[in-house]
């Protein structure tokens, strides 16, 4: 099957760091990741939840176990649910 049939067939198409993971009936594809690599939403973290537009972030750290995940895996808030720097309170 080439990319383009399997991104045609997709519910939907995540590219980040150039590598592309794709949600399709079978679930989700999972793409792999080097130490202290980033990003925002899937395939590691929420995406629209638990509302539309709501972006998780995620990052990996140094350390790895011997099967290969990560022992450091940060999950970081939608920026809605992050105390505000300047000391002001959100309005959520």
């Amino acid at each position: 099957m080439s990319a383009k049939e399997e991104v045609g067939e997709s519910l939907a198409l995540v590219v980040y760091n150039g590598n592309a993971s794709t949600i399709n009936e079978s679930g989700l594809q999972l793409y792999l990741v080097s130490e202290y690599d980033s990003g925002e939403g899937l395939p590691y973290a929420p995406m629209d939840w638990p509302n539309v537009g709501d972006k998780w972030g995620w990052r990996t750290g140094k350390r790895a176990t011997n099967s290969g995940t990560f022992k450091d895996r940060y999950l970081y808030l939608p920026e809605r649910f992050q105390a505000p720097k300047d000391g002001k309170r959100n309005a959520c």
